[in-house]
């Protein structure tokens, strides 16, 4: 029971980027503890 618990700390983050030399987006996902979440989202 402990690993649901823990699975409950983590979040998929899904990102566009878009490419400099095209113009074209392209999705990043990573999964990321929810407490680094904003930390993420700033790079």
């Amino acid at each position: 029971m402990k690993a649901a618990a823990d699975a409950k700390n983590w979040t998929k983050v899904i990102r566009a980027v878009r490419s400099p030399k095209t113009g074209a987006y392209t999705f990043k996902e990573s999964i990321v503890h929810k407490d680094k979440v904003k930390d993420h989202m700033g790079q």
